[in-house]
């Protein structure tokens, strides 16, 4: 009889370390980032391959997990709670009690409920998730492979699980969320802005941060340096005019105009380190060597690069697309 009781009480810890497990497990594999899981990879770390895996399949983990939760709640209750009931009716104070035989069953089964339920709460529930959110990295490796485990044992359950859950969605009109750490672009700048807050990024990494997301409202006009700003060339200077200009100024990129309509009208862009290369030259903080005599008759209209041509309402996101498609870093922008 002794060795029965002390089964079931074994049992009834196995559950509950079982629910937190499984709470862990969620919560670890959910918060922990993916370029986080691709370091681990690289540190050769014990499954960190088993953790990466299961990180792409998050719908997956989350069915398994709500398979094995329910599982070990229904099993809890039904070991834990008679045996509670049982040992709290033994109680001597509950034999002397009037009509004992009429509600000391009730309240046993009460008391029971409240302390299975405690228990399982706390240890099964809030301990695991705490501990899993504050780390997340270290639990996320240490369920990695148990969990790869269950979900291959349970897998064609998941699966009908996973299924019958669609079918139910599609029945009210709605489709089925792919589970998985994706943030829209706002929460991605309250992410940021939190970051900042806590002395974890610069305000002006965070500011970089908020503009990049806000490339597709921003258009051309709004980024780009009005004429009467812009240092240019007109196209008819030689290249030795043009070393002593661009030396003054220091600018890696000189838009060019026609000498016959001015500067309002860009008709190429001259690049420094084209106008070094031809020129022979060798610049450095202390000397300038002489410019060479054959340089002297050409003009920067005969090495310059064409014009990058783009309407003033063009977004910067597809701006910055055609940038990288054309390798420029400079683009003429027009009013159309």
């Amino acid at each position: 009889m002794v060795a029965f009781v002390l089964l079931r009480v074994l049992l009834v810890v196995f559950l509950v370390a079982a629910n937190a497990f499984f709470a862990a497990a969620e919560f670890a594999l959910v918060s922990v980032r993916e370029t986080r899981i691709q370091q681990l990879i690289e540190a050769r770390r014990i499954g960190a391959r088993i953790l990466q895996r299961l990180h792409r399949n998050l719908d997956e983990v989350v069915n398994g997990v709500q398979l094995g939760v329910t599982v070990v709640s229904l099993t809890l209750g039904w070991i834990g709670e008679p045996m509670v009931a049982h040992f709290v009716e033994s109680f001597q104070f509950l034999q002397r009690l009037p009509h004992v035989l009429v509600y000391a069953h009730t309240i046993a089964i009460a008391v029971a409920f409240g302390l299975i339920t405690f228990m399982h709460v706390i240890l099964g529930e809030l301990v695991p998730k705490s501990l899993a959110l504050q780390r997340a990295e270290h639990v996320a490796l240490a369920v990695a492979a148990p969990m790869d485990v269950w979900l291959t044992l349970t897998r064609p359950l998941i699966f009908l699980l996973g299924k019958s859950a669609g079918s139910v969605l599609r029945a009210f009109g709605l489709r089925k969320m792919r589970q998985g750490p994706v943030h829209s672009p706002d929460e991605v700048k309250l992410i940021v802005s939190a970051s900042r807050e806590l002395g974890q990024i610069a305000p002006a990494q965070e500011e970089m941060v908020h503009h990049a997301l806000e490339l597709e409202n921003i258009t051309a006009r709004e980024v780009m340096v009005p004429r009467p700003d812009i240092f240019s060339l007109s196209g008819d200077l030689t290249l030795q005019e043009a070393i002593d200009r661009v030396v003054e100024e220091q600018h890696s990129r000189i838009p060019i105009y026609d000498p016959k309509s001015g500067p309002e009208h860009i008709i190429g862009v001259l690049y420094a380190k084209d106008l070094m290369r031809w020129a022979g030259l060798r610049l450095t903080a202390r000397s300038l060597q002489p410019v060479p005599s054959r340089i002297s008759e050409m003009k920067i209209s005969q090495v310059m690069h064409d014009a990058l041509v783009v309407p003033e309402t063009k977004p910067l996101s597809e701006l910055l697309e055609e940038f990288k498609e054309r390798k420029r870093h400079m683009a003429i922008v027009v009013d159309e």
